[in-house]
């Protein structure tokens, strides 16, 4: 059996597509990091994934269909995998040692409204982690965009925070838009922490002078290789709304923009709802920008002028040059 290798997430989990996409009864086609992938639920409502390949002609096992057995079944000779990549049935060939023959299953698992699969060997795979602080008591929607942007740039556009009130002065940054409207001379204040796998986390914050106290404090944090999260400050104490989004590399310089939407308050209410509702508005404001940036992947020199508001953005491009210096090593090894 051939085996498929991810170029960019390769031992890496990675958010596909919302669960709801995932219909009984019919195979959906996806792409991961350039690798095609067939999404099925098996005889009891179990999420599936294998590379979308059938290893006898090479068509892919998405234009087939689901017989009901807990298998699909290639469209071109009727041969059928089941959810472990395991051929269960090859018509006209009775005699035909089905153990010897293989798809190659990717490890696929189900939370927070999203279909997750592993990129990488499904034996080998570690239990899926999400970024903190998501877990129990958070609740909000799923949203996902794909756009031809490369996915390096669609992280490092999500981390930027002095976009905010000039992309988004009608959703996230209205309120970062009226203190900077008062305050012209004001500085984005900022306190970076490096994390030991490669990712930050900086706190934010108007700075208008040095006797000033400082208002809300902003986050943003960085999850390698493709996700990010940032906080949206709350009046009340207790209160918390965030948004963690991935930016997956699809095709060649396409991603899907996967947000989780999430806050630890009003489940019921209607008014904390609108924050559901805005996360539509959030990702259109941002689509002009992300699909007009050339080069669409990330510069690794200093070809884009950066300053001090940019500290997000340019921790983001170092890590991206210190990865890709390694799959460099890794590749000629």
């Amino acid at each position: 059996m051939r085996i498929v290798r991810f170029p960019t997430l390769e031992g890496h989990w990675s958010p596909v597509t919302a669960s709801r996409r995932l219909k009984r009864g019919t195979p959906l086609a996806l792409v991961l990091d350039g690798v095609p992938i067939v999404a099925f639920r098996d005889a009891a409502g179990q999420a599936r994934a294998l590379v979308d390949r059938c290893p006898h002609r090479s068509v892919k096992l998405s234009i087939g269909k689901l017989p009901g057995d807990g298998t699909v079944q290639c469209a071109f000779h009727g041969w059928r995998f089941d959810g472990e990549g395991a051929c269960k049935h090859i018509p006209l060939n009775p005699d035909a040692k089905l153990s010897a023959v293989r798809a190659q299953a990717l490890r696929c698992e189900e939370t927070e409204g999203l279909l997750w699969v592993f990129a990488g060997d499904a034996e080998t795979a570690p239990p899926l982690a999400l970024p903190a602080p998501l877990g129990e008591g958070w609740f909000g929607s799923v949203v996902e965009r794909e756009w031809p942007v490369h996915w390096s740039r669609g992280v490092q556009t999500m981390l930027d925070v002095a976009h905010i009130p000039f992309v988004h002065p009608r959703s996230i940054g209205a309120a970062f838009g009226r203190a900077l409207g008062k305050m012209p001379n004001a500085r984005l204040a900022h306190d970076l922490v490096h994390h030991p796998d490669g990712g930050f986390r900086m706190d934010w914050w108007i700075a208008t002078g040095p006797n000033q106290p400082a208002p809300d404090v902003g986050w943003v944090a960085f999850h390698p290789p493709h996700a990010m999260s940032l906080g949206i400050p709350q009046k009340k104490a207790g209160r918390q709304s965030l948004l963690v989004i991935y930016a997956v590399p699809t095709e060649a310089g396409r991603s899907n923009n996967i947000v989780l939407a999430r806050r630890n308050f009003g489940r019921h209410s209607l008014v904390p709802r609108i924050y559901d509702l805005l996360t539509p508005v959030i990702l259109a404001e941002d689509k002009r920008n992300k699909v007009t940036c050339w080069p669409s992947e990330v510069p690794t020199t200093g070809e884009e002028v950066s300053m001090p508001s940019d500290a997000p953005s340019i921790a983001f491009q170092r890590w991206y040059r210190t990865w890709l210096d390694a799959r460099t090593r890794d590749e000629a090894a």
